[in-house]
């Protein structure tokens, strides 16, 4: 429990560091270490050893120690045939991203793959309280980072930019592609958000960032979102 805490609040510190050019790709190392180890916590609350076996039924070893599930094997151990569950979809699309980005700086990918980086972390928060309870979510330590302005730069921009991005890019989109519709739109797979300036605050003591849906905003609130969106 202590390394998944730790590890996803590294991943964060890194990701929202000013200076960091390729944010996504510490964070999604951080991120899928967090989780990995999460899983492990949770096999172990469950009475379950996330240990790998030999045929005979006997636990592999590797130097002495027994090897560990990998990520991937801990998805398919957790969600079983629920194959199409948004959060195992999005944490599947990290785990052959990470190899992909690994060896590479590629800050042009960072804005592309925001809301998928976004949603990573929201999951793992609710993951952590769905398991463990909520006074282990990350919810309480985080802040707002604070953002200079919005990009707009698709992954065509990004490929012009740096042409050796075009492999990676390449797979975004095609991993994308076998994502169904409403998982795309869950937000459990992707998540993003508009910052939008409240002109009438309701009150001093009420809270500086509030996330809303949509169609939850007031129609003032609606017509500057739009004023906003054309503006990208």
């Amino acid at each position: 429990m202590d390394k998944a805490h730790d590890s996803a609040l590294l991943a964060v510190e890194v990701y929202n560091k000013p200076a960091v050019k390729f944010k996504s790709g510490g964070y999604i190392a951080l991120m899928v270490i967090a989780w990995t180890a999460l899983f492990h916590a949770i096999f172990f609350k469950k009475k379950r050893k996330p240990f790998y076996k030999k045929p005979s039924g006997r636990y592999v070893k590797t130097g002495g120690d027994y090897r560990y599930w990998e990520l991937d094997e801990c998805l398919r151990q957790y969600y079983g045939s629920d194959t199409m569950n948004a959060v195992r979809k999005n944490l599947e699309f990290f785990i052959p991203l990470r190899n992909k980005i690994e060896h590479r700086s590629m800050p042009e990918l960072d804005a592309n793959i925001f809301g998928e980086c976004q949603a990573m972390l929201l999951n793992f928060d609710e993951m952590l309280e769905k398991e463990f309870g909520s006074k282990h979510c990350l919810r309480e330590s985080l802040s707002f980072s604070l953002q200079m302005f919005p990009s707009a730069e698709g992954l065509i921009d990004a490929v012009t930019r740096n042409p050796a991005a075009k492999p990676i890019a390449d797979f975004i989109q095609r991993y994308r592609s076998t994502v169904s519709p409403e998982t795309l739109a869950s937000g459990k797979y992707s998540f993003k958000a508009f910052l939008i300036q409240v002109t009438n605050h309701p009150g001093s003591s009420a809270p500086s960032i509030q996330f809303l849906h949509y169609d939850k905003l007031t129609e003032e609130q609606k017509k500057q979102a739009r004023s906003y969106f054309k503006t990208l």
